[in-house]
């Protein structure tokens, strides 16, 4: 089991780091601490203070994982073999940076550096900015978010550092050649491994998720407590890939985008707005993509920022949604997953969402809401029914490199750390307009560089293409089902029938299938 201790002052990152727990080792698994202690299990710590240092010392006595996420009290430090301090002044210039420029990026001076990982440990992206803009100052292609300097659950949590040598230092934070703070190490204790992370959320809405996935389900699996992890890609697969347009204007002019896709098998997906113009030739393209086997999702109708001022604003543009697109075709029956314009996620608005029926949605943006942007996809809160998926991967012309580069380096880059993570991979581009054209020169010139991608995409191995409802319906299936041990057995429950492709779980360094 993974038991989290915290304080009633920490509850909003409490459930942040519950949830992101349960949505790779599922409800079975995770729960609030009780008074007893457990032993040969995983302890999570959210920002402990000195009088948890007693608690911390019993649990290490007894062959358990230990997770110490945010502020190092001195004896909390001191235990680590570390000292640690209020972070300076001055450090709000760690993390800022100036808006992407078009055909470029923008990225703070300081950075997180990983150093090379112990046995049975892995997190695929090693060098990190704490900030980092592609498009404009809302969008990282990277996919990861902003690791803060302003003392929130976001932010680093301290200034710290090795007081001896002996431990081993994971990540540290960097300015140049300039070490500023420890950012994760790891160290053993008695009979139990602790790993700390220099910020309370820990790696919510990052693919370093994957450090803390590798240390509770496959480190040291001799001797001591690993737990099974459900997998995003389905079993058999290597990468579990879906692009969509997101339709803003103009949506027949994805007719030359679609036939490229459909000329290379792979899926279509097409998130409508519903509040535009929408004449026949537009029609008539979102039934050729229903009819190859692609996906139709809401956009809302008028692409409010925040889905809208309010709860009931936004209820209504995302049912007003559902019944335009409906009236749009008979070829489906139900709009059950949407698209959140601009990626912006109020919390009412992703309680609208659920109370109107939806049963997913796609956002993540390192701008704002960072709460739902999310390393893996699942529950989007405790408290909701509703699921999400993060795809901050913008397929823009004006998102590409200079010419006489990869133009294509950073997606790749970005594809790579999401499905060498384990993770279901999703991307967007928009239709042109008379108006605007993100970017692109020419109809021809995006083609080809979609085929490029396209081509890249394939080479990740057997790789299953499918549209954004397939995707969110397995994570869906996912989230509906229940993985535990007994002794040293893996249990399953899976609340859905057998539907679908089937699902995957991994422990102590092997993928099994959940039959």
């Amino acid at each position: 089991m993974i038991y989290l201790h915290s304080h009633q002052s920490d509850a909003e990152v409490t459930e942040l780091v519950k949830s992101a727990f349960i949505r790779s080792y599922t409800e079975s698994q995770v729960h609030d601490c009780t008074q007893e202690i457990k032993e040969f299990c995983v302890h999570v710590f959210v920002d402990p203070v000195d009088s948890d240092l007693a608690n911390i010392k019993r649990i290490s006595s007894a062959s358990s994982k230990i997770i110490i996420l945010g502020n190092l009290s001195t004896n909390i430090a001191n235990m680590l073999g570390m000292v640690s301090e209020a972070l300076p002044e001055d450090v709000s210039i760690w993390d800022q940076c100036d808006a992407a420029p078009v055909y470029g990026f923008s990225e703070s001076s300081a950075r997180i550096c990983y150093s090379s990982l112990p046995d049975g440990l892995e997190c695929h992206i090693v060098d990190r900015p704490l900030l980092r803009y592609d498009f404009a100052a809302e969008w990282n292609n990277l996919g990861y978010g902003h690791v803060r300097t302003d003392g929130s659950m976001w932010s680093l949590a301290c200034k710290a550092k090795f007081a001896s040598s002996g431990d081993t230092q994971l990540a540290s934070v960097y300015q140049g050649d300039e070490e500023l703070t420890v950012y994760a190490t790891i160290s053993k204790h008695d009979q139990s491994e602790i790993l700390w992370i220099n910020r309370k959320v820990g790696f919510v809405d990052t693919h370093e998720f994957r450090l803390l996935e590798t240390f509770i389900t496959n480190y040291k699996s001799d001797s001591l407590p690993c737990l099974p992890l459900i997998r995003e890609i389905p079993y058999g697969y290597d990468a579990m890939i879906s692009m969509r347009l997101d339709c803003d204007e103009d949506i027949a002019s994805a007719k030359a985008l679609f036939e490229l896709y459909k000329s290379q098998n792979v899926p279509f997906s097409l998130a409508i707005r519903t509040g535009q113009p929408i004449k026949e030739d537009d029609v008539n393209l979102i039934n050729e993509v229903i009819n190859y086997g692609g996906g139709i999702l809401s956009h809302s109708v008028n692409h409010k920022c925040n889905w809208g001022v309010d709860f009931e604003d936004a209820k209504n543009e995302a049912e007003k949604s559902r019944s335009d697109i409906l009236g749009l075709t008979d070829m489906i029956k139900s709009i059950e997953y949407a698209v959140s314009p601009f990626h912006q996620n109020p919390d009412y608005a992703v309680e609208a969402l659920d109370d109107s029926g939806y049963k997913g949605f796609i956002g993540g943006i390192i701008c704002n809401d960072q709460q739902y942007l999310i390393s893996r996809g699942g529950k989007a809160a405790a408290k909701l029914s509703i699921i999400s998926h993060s795809q901050q991967c913008m397929l823009h012309g004006d998102c590409l490199l200079e010419s006489g580069s990869d133009l294509l380096a950073i997606f790749k880059q970005c594809a790579n750390y999401a499905v060498k993570s384990g993770a279901a991979f999703g991307y967007l581009d928009h239709p042109f307009s008379e108006r605007y054209q993100y970017g692109w020169f020419t109809e021809k010139q995006r083609i080809s560089v979609h085929l490029d991608w396209i081509e890249y995409l394939k080479l990740f191995g057997n790789v299953l293409f499918v549209n954004e409802i397939e995707l969110l319906g397995h994570l869906q299936k996912a989230s509906n089902t229940e993985i535990w041990l007994e002794g040293d057995v893996v249990k399953w429950m899976v609340e859905n029938d057998l539907r679908g492709y089937p699902l995957a779980y991994e422990f102590k360094g092997s993928v099994c299938r959940i039959s």
